[in-house]
């Protein structure tokens, strides 16, 4: 966000001020021109509706970063304790779709304003679904795999009966692990 010129309308404006008509803009969702007529009444604001618009991005922005610093915060609280990346992954994630909830609610400005928080709330479900199928294909996979080893073992005259509990579950361990061994490059 570029720097606030001295200049700038809602300089002029005491800090209750600012603080009436952020209000305005944020708590009662008044448009623009609404609270610029009403600013210019009841505050005497001499700035135009443009003035109010860039007053209005400047306080989103604000609040935005300060909003981001608390999640920043909490999650920092999070990392404190035994919580695993993943409950820190959902728990950025719930972070960011209360951001975006308050930026659709709040903004009165347009959708490029708050679309990169929804693009990556729906990238991270997309990693989500891109996750989980990988999880059940992988163990889709190691069934196939086993019931493979067992076939081959019965087919080459072995017999599950013939071996212990133990034993059958070393052989089946040791199948597993040379199924999910990386390839060797040649």
């Amino acid at each position: 966000m570029s720097k606030t010129k001295a200049s700038a309308a809602w300089n002029d404006l005491s800090a209750e001020q600012r603080e009436t008509l952020e209000k305005w803009l944020f708590e009662e969702n008044l448009s623009y021109p609404q609270a610029h007529e009403r600013a210019r009444k009841e505050l005497g604001f001499a700035g135009s509706v443009s003035s109010v618009v860039r007053f209005y991005r400047r306080t989103a922005h604000e609040r935005l970063m300060a909003e981001l610093a608390e999640a920043r915060e909490r999650a920092a609280e999070i990392t404190g304790t035994a919580a695993g990346t993943e409950g820190l992954r959902a728990s950025a994630m719930q972070v960011i779709g209360q951001l975006l909830l308050r930026q659709v609610t709040q903004n009165q400005g347009t959708v490029r304003d708050w679309s990169p928080l929804a693009r990556l709330l729906l990238q991270s479900e997309h990693n989500d679904l891109q996750r989980e199928w990988l999880a059940a294909r992988q163990k889709s996979m190691e069934v196939q795999a086993m019931r493979g080893a067992v076939d081959t073992l019965l087919k080459a005259g072995g017999s599950q009966r013939s071996m212990s509990m133990e034993q059958f579950a070393a052989l089946m361990q040791r199948v597993k692990e040379e199924i999910m061994k990386p390839a060797v490059k040649d």
